[in-house]
């Protein structure tokens, strides 16, 4: 039992998942502004975003940073593309978007 809370804590990732970055109201969205102050915090406070490459390396063995985090953007969403891929946010960091399979539904 030892070994496997030893494994568990060593390949501990903090996620933290996105649906949507926009200015227009939401249960679920966040606007461009705390979406910036959020990734400035990250960045003061020392966290590394990490690519969805770096998580995979990471579980074969490789080692990330100690303060790694990574960050999802669930379902593809246009204003993703729009406020953080694009960078309009006024954000660059690593970050993996997800979509399913009904795109374009």
């Amino acid at each position: 039992m030892k070994n496997i809370k030893k494994e568990l804590y060593v390949r501990h990732l903090p996620v933290l998942m996105y649906h949507h970055v926009s200015n227009k109201p939401g249960l679920v969205t966040l606007s461009p502004r705390t979406f910036r102050e959020q990734m400035k915090w990250l960045a003061e406070s020392g966290w590394k975003t990490v690519t969805a490459a770096e998580v995979e390396a990471f579980y074969r063995g490789e080692t990330l940073p100690r303060k790694s985090v990574m960050l999802t953007f669930d379902d593809g969403w246009l204003d993703n593309w729009l406020q953080v891929f694009s960078g309009a946010a006024g954000v660059q960091t690593a970050c993996a978007s997800f979509s399913g399979d009904r795109a374009g539904r």
